[in-house]
Parts: C-alpha cells; sequence; structure tokens
C-alpha cells in the first residue's frame, strides 16, 4: 500500500472517530490490513445501527474504559470517547450518570477518572 492509500485510511479514521492516535498511525503504516480489519470490527461494534444507538455505546465505552485502564495514560482515551458521545448527542448528565455507575463495580478510581476527564472536556468547549 502506498503513502498516499495510508493517509487515506488515517483521514477515513478521524472521520470515522474524530480523532486518530500517534499509535493507531504507527499500526497503520506497519500493517494497514490489520487496521482495516480493527476497523471493520469497531465499525460494527460501535457505529451499527441496532437496539443501543451510536451515543449510548459511547458512553458505555466511557465507562469501560475508565474501569480497565484508572490512570493518567487513559485520559486521552476516555476524553476521546466523551467528546464522540457529546457530538452524538450526549448530554453531561447521561455521561455523569454513567460514570456513577462505576462506585459499585469498580470503586472510586475509576469514578474519578471519568469526573476527571467529563469535566476537562467541558472546560475544553467553554474555551
Amino acid at each position: 500500500m502506498d503513502d498516499a492509500e495510508k493517509k487515506a485510511l488515517m483521514d477515513q479514521m478521524v472521520a470515522d472517530r474524530g480523532w486518530i492516535l500517534p499509535e493507531q498511525e504507527f499500526y497503520i503504516e506497519k500493517d494497514p490490513e490489520y487496521h482495516a480489519r480493527q476497523s471493520a470490527v469497531y465499525n460494527h461494534v460501535i457505529k451499527r445501527e441496532g437496539a443501543l444507538s451510536e451515543k449510548m455505546r459511547e458512553i458505555i465505552t466511557v465507562t469501560a474504559l475508565c474501569v480497565r485502564l484508572p490512570g493518567t495514560e487513559v485520559e486521552t482515551y476516555v476524553k476521546n470517547h466523551i467528546r464522540r458521545a457529546l457530538d452524538l448527542g450526549a448530554t453531561e448528565d447521561e455521561i455523569f450518570e454513567a460514570v456513577q455507575c462505576l462506585i459499585f463495580p469498580a470503586g472510586g478510581p475509576s469514578l474519578m477518572m471519568g469526573i476527571k476527564c467529563l469535566r476537562a472536556v467541558l472546560e475544553e468547549r467553554k474555551s
């Protein structure tokens, strides 16, 4: 695959998700077929029509990331999905209440990660 085709894959990822991480650019450069397969799964799980809206799927992804990876590295991922959920029509309260649900199954650190990231995204949108 030539550089123009790889660039097109990266541009499509930004169009589909609203962002691209440096790690994703790296694996597109190294193995574009891997990216194509992973994107197909992502689009099937997150973007398809079904019982859950894309907005709700993004909210679920936010909470899963808060539980799975509490720590500073995950903030980028959580914020990306919060932005996407808001862009899809989620309200601040919907995201906040979803994050609140983390307290019992996942504990305080996961809850605080979600709140920290939500606050940061809301602040950046005010600017």
